[in-house]
């Protein structure tokens, strides 16, 4: 059994409730970015990943991470300190239940004039299109069945700039820019894909807050809502 999770934003805690109140065990848990590591005092950050981590054990589940903008990607090289948690790097693929999986996180946060670089906000946080990278995650590899993102392509849902972005590109004069260039970027991500036979059919991301589901370039894709969970069939 597969389920994704949507942005957690460090309610470990939480995420911890709402596994155990559904009950779920022996499944691979694949996390979207915005997990939220990096942005607590390490103290605290370790007990409740422990707390997180002992019910994983408790009910052989693996979890399995990539890094969002509210993430701080030091974390993020395919290995962590818990026994059933992993903190993927960029351009991983896994499979898991039989299905091949290509993990590539990574976004930039809107808010970033608002928070402190190395504290609270890390200047290598964007998506970056790696072409080397990807081909070196794709030797022997087929076919991709699921691709997961933190953030979308510009062919994926939301088409259109909200209020809140606005509010934010009054204040950071490149925002628009790069969130543009960004969401491209992961457009030549999809086209990269085609041209090594590898597109897959669903794309999941998380990053929006909202649920959302769509079709675009033959590609199912599916954004989760805030701790939302959702099993793949």
């Amino acid at each position: 059994m597969i389920i994704l999770i949507g942005d957690i934003h460090a309610d470990f805690q939480e995420l911890t409730s709402k596994l155990q109140a559904r009950k779920i065990s022996n499944a691979n848990l694949i996390q979207v970015g915005d997990f939220g590591v990096g942005f607590k005092k390490p103290q605290q950050e370790q007990a409740e990943l422990n707390e997180l981590n002992n019910f994983l054990v408790k009910e052989n589940n693996l979890l399995y991470v990539i890094r969002g903008n509210h993430d701080n990607p030091a974390y993020f090289t395919g290995w962590s300190h818990f026994s059933n948690i992993t903190y993927l790097a960029d351009y991983s693929v896994l499979t898991l239940d039989g299905k091949n999986i290509l993990f590539v996180g990574g976004a930039i946060s809107v808010d970033r004039t608002t928070r402190t670089a190395g504290v609270n906000y890390w200047t290598d946080e964007k998506f970056s299109f790696n072409a080397k990278k990807l081909a070196i995650a794709l030797e022997g590899v087929s076919q991709l069945d699921l691709v997961v993102t933190h953030t979308a392509p510009k062919a994926f849902w939301p088409f259109t700039i909200d209020y809140f972005v606005k509010h934010y590109a009054r204040i950071d004069a490149s925002l628009l820019d790069e969130l543009s260039r960004e969401r491209s970027d992961l457009n030549s991500l999809i086209l990269s894909l085609t041209i090594r036979n590898c597109k897959p059919k669903n794309w999941y991301y998380g990053h929006f807050h909202t649920y959302e589901e769509g079709e675009a370039r033959e590609i199912k894709y599916r954004a989760l809502g805030i701790m939302e969970l959702h099993e793949i069939e």
